[in-house]
């Protein structure tokens, strides 16, 4: 389901905004978010420019020791 809702209004952005939290994680992982996002200060858009993207060989890495990690752990290694 769709809805409009006028961007301008923050009251019902943020109230549209907890109820869709709550749905998708349930109360206590609404809890979880809101505190993970709370701790966060700095200017975002500015900040994401002055880390580095990482090259596609890193991200290829980072995948492979994830699947390892993965598959070591299924194995009982970890």
């Amino acid at each position: 389901m769709t809805i409009t809702i006028d961007t301008n209004d923050v009251m019902t952005i943020q109230s549209v905004g907890m109820r869709a939290l709550k749905k998708a994680l349930g109360a206590e992982g609404t809890k979880v978010f809101l505190r993970q996002n709370a701790r966060r200060a700095g200017d975002y858009t500015k900040e994401k420019y002055e880390i580095p993207e990482p090259s596609l060989d890193e991200i290829v890495e980072e995948m492979r020791k994830l699947d390892k990690d993965e598959i070591d752990r299924a194995e009982g290694k970890i």
